[in-house]
C-alpha cells in the first residue's frame, strides 16, 4: 500500500525546492488570477476523476452527502482566483473523501515560488493531542519558551480553532481524525502559512504549568534556519532505522517486538529484507518459550500488506483470507490522461491483471505478486501461542491497521493504545494516479483499489480499531521519551502473573 513516508513527503518535498525566481517574478505568479472558466474546468476534472476512479468515494459518506459537498464548493467558484485562493476548495473536498491515501498538493510552480528558503515559518514544532497544541521543540530565537506548554493562540486566533480548521483540509480514514492530527504535527508550520496566516511575525500566547498565560513575540524562520536550530538544540535525526526490533525478558517471560512499519529498509548502504528479519526475530522469540508477547506496530504508518500477513501467520491456527475482496471502480479510466501514467504502462497494467465483473465493481482476481493477498495465508510451521498484547495508535494506518483489524476480529490479542488511524474495514490505496489539473496544475494523488478486510462487523463504519484498554501518551511522555502503552502492557502481565 502507499507508504506513510510517501504521503508525508508529498507535501514536505515542496520545502526543499531552491528557486532562481526574482522577487518580482515570485509576486507575478502568486498574484496570477485564473479565470472562472479555468477554475471550473479544473474543478470538473477533479470531481470526475474521483467519481470515475475512486472506489471508496461513497464508503464513509453517501453519494447524496458527497454530491452536496461538491455542490456547495462549486457554488464558491464564481470569480477569478489565484491558485492559493482556489486550493482550499479542493483540499477541503479531498479531506471529505475520508481516505488518508487520497491527498492533494499545490502545483510544482507554487512549490518553486511559494515554498522557498526566503519565506519565514512558524518557529515551533508541536504535538497535537486531543485537539490542543503543545510545544514539543522550540526552534525559535527565543530560547526561554518552555517545552510542553499548551499553545492558547497564535496571532490572536485561538489554537483550537486553528487546529480544527486545518483538520478539515487534512486527509484521514473514515470519520475519526486520529491520522489527520498525527500527520498535521509534521507539517503544521507549512499548512499554517499556506492555509491560515502568511505572517512573518507571530504573537504567541501559552498556558504555563501554573495556569497563568505568557505572551511571546516570535520572528519567523526559513526552512534551513528551523532545521539548523533544531539540530543544534536537539540533535540531528537519523532517518535510517530498522523496521523490526525485538528484545526478550526471560525473567518476566515476555518478549517485545516493535515494528514501526511493514517495509524493507536500508542502513549505511546495507539492505534488510522484512521477511527475513521477521523470521529471525520470531525464531528467537519462539525459542525463548516466553508466555507473553508485546507487539507494537504502526508507529510510522503502513507499508506492505503481504508483510502484515507474514506477521499474522505466526499467530494463526488455521488458514485465513486477509481480504474479502480488492475492488476497482472501473477498468477503463479516462482520468489517466491527466496523470503521469503513460498509455503503455496503463495498457500493461490492464494486460497483467484479471478482474471479475460484478453489478457495480471490478474485483481484482489476479495481479503480479498478489497471490497470497488475494488468497489465503497459511499458519507458520511454528507459531506463538502465548498472550499477545498489541499496541496501536493514531499512526497505525493502512497495512498496519489492517493487521490490527485481523488481530481484533480473530480475538488474538489484547489491544492497548489509541484508536487506529486506519479504517477497521480496510482502506483505499495502491495503483495510484497523480492527477495534474489542466490549468492550475494542482496535483491530486488518487488511489484506485479498495481493500476490504476480512473482519467481523463489530465496530461502527468509518472508525478505526477501538482498543480494549485506552492509553494515550501525554506531552510529558513525548518529552521524556516514555512509552505509556508498553508500560501498561507490562503492568497487565505483572497482574496476571500474581
Amino acid at each position: 500500500m502507499l507508504t506513510t513516508l510517501k504521503l508525508l513527503s508529498y507535501l514536505i518535498c515542496l520545502l526543499i525546492f531552491h528557486t532562481t525566481y526574482t522577487h518580482a517574478q515570485e509576486h507575478s505568479y502568486l498574484d496570477k488570477k485564473f479565470t472562472t472558466q479555468e477554475l471550473l474546468e479544473d474543478f470538473t476534472v477533479f470531481r470526475q476523476s474521483l467519481e470515475e476512479s475512486h472506489p471508496g468515494l461513497y464508503w464513509s459518506s453517501t453519494k447524496a452527502e458527497m454530491d452536496s459537498c461538491f455542490g456547495q464548493h462549486l457554488a464558491t467558484i464564481d470569480h477569478p482566483m489565484t491558485e492559493r485562493e482556489f486550493f482550499p476548495t479542493l483540499s477541503e473536498l479531498t479531506a471529505q473523501v475520508n481516505c488518508l491515501h487520497t491527498t492533494i498538493a499545490p502545483s510544482e510552480t507554487m512549490g518553486e515560488v511559494y515554498f522557498t528558503d526566503s519565506l519565514r515559518y512558524f518557529p515551533l514544532d508541536l504535538k497535537i493531542l486531543n485537539g490542543k497544541g503543545y510545544i514539543y521543540r522550540n526552534v525559535s530565537e527565543v530560547e526561554s519558551i518552555p517545552l510542553g506548554v499548551e499553545v492558547v493562540s497564535i496571532n490572536e486566533t485561538p489554537m483550537d480553532s486553528i487546529i480544527a480548521r486545518l483538520l478539515t483540509h487534512t486527509s484521514s480514514d473514515g470519520h475519526q481524525k486520529g491520522w489527520a492530527s498525527y500527520f498535521l504535527q509534521s507539517v503544521f508550520y507549512v499548512r499554517y502559512k499556506y492555509l491560515i496566516d502568511d505572517s512573518d511575525q507571530f504573537r504567541l500566547v501559552v498556558k504555563e504549568p501554573n495556569g497563568s498565560l505568557a505572551d511571546y513575540q516570535l520572528a519567523g524562520l526559513s526552512y534551513p534556519q528551523r532545521d539548523s536550530i533544531r539540530g543544534e538544540r536537539y540533535g540531528t535525526t537519523n532517518n535510517e532505522r530498522p523496521w523490526i526490533q525485538w528484545s526478550i525478558d526471560k525473567e518476566a517471560s515476555t518478549a517485545t517486538l516493535k515494528i514501526p512499519r511493514f517495509a524493507n529498509w536500508e542502513i549505511d548502504g546495507k539492505k534488510y529484507k522484512f521477511k527475513k528479519v521477521l523470521a529471525r526475530s520470531m525464531d528467537e522469540i519462539l525459542e525463548a518459550e516466553v508466555d507473553n508477547l508485546i507487539l507494537d506496530v504502526g508507529d510510522r504508518g503502513g507499508g506492505n500488506e503481504d508483510y502484515g500477513l507474514s506477521l499474522l501467520s505466526y499467530f494463526l491456527s488455521e488458514p485465513f483470507a486477509g481480504y474479502k475482496a480488492i475492488e476497482f471502480k472501473n477498468k477503463k479510466l479516462n482520468s489517466r490522461k491527466y496523470s503521469e501514467v503513460s498509455w503503455l504502462r496503463y495498457k500493461l497494467f490492464r494486460m497483467m491483471t484479471r478482474f471479475e465483473v460484478t453489478d457495480s465493481t471490478y474485483l481484482l482476481k489476479r495481479a503480479a505478486g498478489y497471490k497470497r493477498v488475494l488468497g489465503t495465508v497459511q499458519p507458520a510451521s511454528e507459531r506463538f501461542t502465548g498472550n499477545i498484547f498489541l499496541l496501536v495508535g493514531r499512526s497505525t494506518a493502512s497495512a498496519t491497521s489492517d493487521f490490527a483489524a485481523w488481530m481484533h476480529s480473530l480475538g488474538l490479542a489484547t489491544i492497548i493504545g489509541e484508536e487506529t488511524g486506519g479504517n477497521y474495514y480496510g482502506n483505499t490505496s495502491n495503483w495510484e494516479f497523480n492527477i495534474t489539473l489542466p490549468n492550475t496544475k494542482i496535483r491530486l494523488l488518487l488511489p484506485l483499489a479498495r481493500y476490504l478486510t476480512n473482519v467481523k462487523p463489530d465496530i461502527p463504519l468509518g472508525r478505526g480499531i477501538i482498543p480494549d484498554h485506552l492509553v494515550s501518551p501525554t506531552i510529558e511522555d513525548f518529552l521524556q521519551n516514555k512509552d505509556p502503552q508498553h508500560d501498561y502492557a507490562v503492568q497487565l502481565i505483572e497482574q496476571t502473573a500474581q
